[in-house]
């Protein structure tokens, strides 16, 4: 129980990027209490946090408060601890179960249709597979160009078009989700991570198209990252 108080007041005053996590640890040693200490330690010690507030103001990544989370302890541990537990808890629980994560579709789907315009006007409009831009140093001497490289062969076969609309449908797919799954606080975190998959994809695949030259469609890939890593941003717990 001491640690649980530590951490709330440490988490109380800690910044806001830390403050989740932190919340997080403190739920799961609440929900640890029961098997780990004594019903009457655990109901007096829950007891004591809440009447002090100690948790109050709290969230963990999925919007889980420490708050509810020991009222819903309490309540489990039956009579007669469940009988003590405040009116205006159970009511901010009630109230909890009830709610629901807001996200910010419209400016979500704003970001999302930009990014793909903008991914497919230089995918168009890029240069041609093989042409260096700015000009190679051997295109500058009026050298031979180097030979094509395994890697550079591979995305002349898929395509530039294969890889946009691979990234494409990511982010389409990662709407659909954040817009239909991302209310839900359990699921909320997965969308979040897919988000965050498509961009490292989308870096991941422009860093090897702009070096074999596909200079269009590497900052087309670019673009997308950058768009399914500020839907990332965008769907943080509030």
């Amino acid at each position: 129980m001491g640690l649980i108080t530590s951490l709330a007041r440490e988490a109380s005053t800690a910044p806001d990027l830390r403050r989740p996590g932190m919340a997080g640890a403190i739920n799961a040693l609440i929900e640890r209490l029961p098997a780990e200490a004594g019903t009457e330690e655990t109901s007096a010690g829950l007891q004591r946090l809440l009447e002090a507030g100690a948790l109050d103001g709290l969230m963990d990544e999925v919007g889980e408060q420490p708050s509810i989370v020991a009222t819903r302890t309490l309540l489990n541990l039956g009579y007669p601890h469940a009988l003590r537990v405040p009116p205006e808890r159970l009511v901010a629980m009630r109230r909890w179960e009830l709610w629901s994560l807001p996200v910010p579709w419209l400016a979500l789907t704003a970001t999302l249709f930009f990014a793909a315009l903008l991914q497919l006007s230089f995918v168009t409009m890029g240069h041609e597979p093989g042409r260096h831009w700015p000009p190679s140093a051997e295109a500058l001497a009026g050298q031979a160009p180097r030979p094509r490289t395994g890697l550079e062969l591979a995305f002349r076969a898929l395509g530039p078009e294969f890889v946009a609309s691979g990234l494409l449908l990511a982010n389409g797919l990662g709407w659909v989700s954040a817009v239909t799954l991302g209310r839900g606080r359990k699921a909320r975190p997965w969308v979040r991570r897919g988000f965050a998959a498509v961009a490292a994809l989308g870096l991941v695949l422009g860093t090897l198209q702009f070096a074999v030259d596909f200079t269009g469609a590497a900052v087309g890939a670019f673009v997308s990252a950058a768009g399914a890593l500020t839907a990332w941003r965008m769907l943080r717990t509030p």
